[in-house]
């Protein structure tokens, strides 16, 4: 994906793809994700703040969220303003990634019980969000790197499927699902583990 206004086309048309739902606060675990990478999105994030109520502290998305009647018209409404922002001025890349991918971060985060360091919400849609808006994040800047990041949770993807037979729901709804009496994302992290194990990565 070679520019923002880009990937907020795919987003429109292949929400799922990237998103648990097509609502404001997805988009915003999302860019927190992409953030995590590529620092492009900040400032016209930024701007975009100024076209919703809400207080200063609040991120765009979640104003746009509040500013809304629906989930769905919140949604169209953020990319609007975000797309405007863009095409007034799209920052280049910009890498902001230090050390290893941002999953080892997060899986390291739920064994420390501080998740909400990278997570907006301890959920399992707001990881696949924010895993999805980090790798393309990374995509503008190392294609193969982002690539791999998309193969690994795709090959993921079927081995929760097979694990849990007969389903054919995304991970996070898998997870959502069959969380059992762990909370969802330390299951995340005991089934990931098991399919790094499987997989031999």
């Amino acid at each position: 994906m070679a520019t923002l206004l880009a990937l907020c086309d795919q987003l429109r048309q292949r929400p799922f793809d990237y998103l648990s739902a097509e609502c404001a606060l997805a988009l915003d675990g999302f860019f927190v994700g992409y953030g995590y990478a590529n620092a492009a999105i900040r400032e016209p994030l930024q701007r975009v703040r100024g076209r919703f109520p809400g207080s200063s502290e609040m991120p765009a998305f979640r104003r746009a969220f509040l500013a809304s009647p629906d989930p769905r018209t919140g949604f169209h409404r953020a990319l609007d303003a975000l797309e405007v922002e863009l095409r007034v001025a799209e920052p280049p890349p910009s890498d902001v990634r230090t050390g290893p991918p941002l999953i080892d971060w997060i899986l390291d985060s739920i064994e420390a019980r501080t998740t909400g360091l990278y997570l907006m919400e301890p959920t399992s849609a707001c990881l696949f969000e924010t895993l999805n808006g980090y790798r393309c994040g990374v995509a503008p800047l190392d294609p193969a790197e982002a690539e791999q990041q998309r193969a690994t949770l795709e090959r993921f993807e079927r081995w929760m499927r097979d694990y849990y037979a007969l389903v054919e729901a995304p991970w996070h709804a898998i997870l959502r699902v069959h969380g059992g009496s762990l909370t969802v994302l330390a299951k995340f992290s005991q089934l990931y583990r098991k399919f790094l194990a499987a997989d031999g990565a």
